[in-house]
């Protein structure tokens, strides 16, 4: 085969989109740029500073927990930010905020928290009397949970953060910890735990949705203004023509 008739992929496709530019939709007068990584920060920098500038220091520092800055939000979402779109499978409303969301998990927090220095005076009398396995749930261990715990639920709600001890006090995990054919310890607070752990208490999945459909439109705008095409482009653009 004739070297010089060998074309990369991304060259093949700005031959083919030349030679038909007015039917493919191309300007003759649009620039190939072969790389958007400039463009990315820049719309993760704007992104950054229209969302997460303005928020309470409360639901900032959450934000911040998660991603420093720009540049560790762009590293978590830039794969997603070449070719087609991702499609989110469970997308958050539209309607919901940031706001919204940081307030129903600190009540989720709040609500077992509540619950806890209700039952703290219970829970040794209420699992020693139970069928509990004390080879796998011993007292001195007990104990330093419960401490632990309580000191936990007596404390502001800042962030997310639950103390590892509380899961010892889920009703799954005790139900594991009990002898066969024994009298599993149950307790409203013990269900209650098990809800709280079973859905996740995170702003990420609705921060990253928004960043994605936000900062892809950007580019996309930015390119179109500046008379630019990338070559995930140029496959989109021959593909249509394909088509």
């Amino acid at each position: 085969m004739d070297e010089a008739a060998v074309f990369t992929i991304h060259g093949f496709c700005q031959r083919m989109l030349s030679l038909n530019a007015f039917e493919s939709g191309m300007l003759f007068e649009q620039q190939l740029i072969e790389d958007e990584s400039l463009l990315r920060y820049q719309a993760c920098a704007d992104f950054w500073r229209r969302h997460c500038y303005p928020l309470p220091r409360d639901i900032a520092q959450v934000v911040f927990d998660v991603w420093k800055g720009p540049k560790a939000l762009l590293k978590d979402i830039d794969r997603y930010l070449q070719g087609e779109a991702p499609v989110i499978k469970a997308p958050p409303s539209q309607e919901e905020t940031l706001a919204s969301r940081h307030e129903q998990i600190l009540a989720r927090i709040n609500q077992v928290k509540q619950q806890w220095c209700e039952a703290v005076s219970e829970l040794d009398a209420l699992i020693e009397s139970s069928g509990i396995d004390r080879r796998k749930f011993n007292r001195g261990n007990q104990a330093k949970w419960i401490e632990k715990i309580t000191a936990w639920a007596q404390e502001e709600t800042k962030n997310y953060q639950l103390p590892e001890a509380l899961g010892k006090f889920s009703q799954r995990f005790l139900a594991e910890r009990t002898k066969a054919g024994g009298v599993t310890p149950q307790h409203p607070l013990f269900v209650a735990i098990d809800n709280l752990l079973g859905e996740p208490l995170s702003i990420k999945d609705l921060v990253l949705t928004r960043a994605l459909s936000e900062i892809r439109e950007t580019v996309a705008q930015e390119k179109r203004r500046r008379g630019e095409l990338g070559f995930d482009d140029m496959l989109s653009r021959l593909d249509t023509r394909a088509a």
